[in-house]
């Protein structure tokens, strides 16, 4: 189950993620996660779109950043939910 963290707390790791996808030289595309429930108070957060990483160094930073999951997708373009507990 996700925990929700401070929203500065949130912001700053995703800064340190950033950080370390532009040091391996990905590409990305800024994201927005939100909750599909309408009568959830769970926050928007700010995500990213890593293009063309490894799906082992994807699940390395997401577990690094203390990631619960990641969408990851092959060539194939097909979206895939990899849980990494």
């Amino acid at each position: 189950m996700s925990v929700k963290t401070a929203h500065l707390i949130n912001n700053q790791a995703q800064i340190r993620l950033e950080k370390q996808l532009r040091a391996r030289n990905v590409r990305t595309i800024d994201a927005i996660g939100l909750d599909p429930d309408p009568n959830s108070n769970w926050p928007s957060e700010s995500g990213v779109l890593a293009l063309d990483l490894e799906l082992r160094v994807a699940k390395q930073l997401a577990h690094q950043h203390r990631q619960k999951a990641i969408v990851w997708c092959s060539v194939s373009a097909v979206p895939r939910l990899h849980m990494l507990v």
